[in-house]
């Protein structure tokens, strides 16, 4: 800011680290010869690679800078130098279509998936193609009056479906997979 250029220049990030890291900064007063020879030379011990050759705290430089008699030079920004990628500008500007278009093809993508989805539409059974019969096992009910065997009204199917579906002539079918199609058809 002082001399309206950067210490180091390179095509890219990299070469501007490789040089900060290699290089001794350019002075100041090289780039403008307007600026006084003191804060020069604060400039230059700010930039020292060697961190205890530079000033230890901020106090140190206030006080440096308290006991100098100067006038910082003006500096045109319109003569500031363009440099290479790491000098470029970035600028955002807000704009509607740039919001609105984007949420249109977002509600319209969300339209679309509920025609392909038709989640209001009732599913149907799976119908599983095969050339042996299908048996659906649904639940028993006890109509014998001896409570003492209400527990294999649950189990019974189960063990049906497990010794049956080990047939190859025959497939087994869960009662969960038949009911929307025995509802939809009682519906009728």
């Amino acid at each position: 800011m002082l001399t309206g250029e950067r210490s180091f220049e390179g095509d890219s990030a990299l070469g501007v680290a490789m040089k900060h890291k290699g290089e001794e900064p350019r002075e100041p007063r090289q780039l403008n010869t307007n600026i006084p020879e003191s804060i020069n030379e604060l400039v230059l011990k700010c930039l020292k690679k060697n961190p205890a050759d530079r000033y230890q705290n901020t106090d140190e430089i206030l006080k440096e800078l308290t006991s100098m008699d100067f006038r910082l030079p003006d500096i045109k920004m319109g003569e500031r130098k363009k440099s290479g990628l790491i000098s470029k500008e970035i600028t955002v500007s807000f704009s509607l279509r740039k919001f609105l278009v984007p949420g249109l093809v977002f509600m319209l993508a969300i339209v679309a998936g509920l025609f392909i989805w038709r989640p209001w539409v009732p599913k149907t059974a799976a119908v599983i193609p095969s050339r042996n019969p299908t048996l659906a096992i649904v639940n028993f009910k006890n109509i014998s009056n001896d409570s003492s065997i209400d527990n294999f009204k649950s189990y019974f199917p189960e063990y049906l479906m497990v010794d049956l579906g080990q047939s190859k002539h025959i497939n087994v079918v869960d009662v969960s997979r038949v009911m929307p199609a025995i509802s939809l058809k009682a519906a009728f």
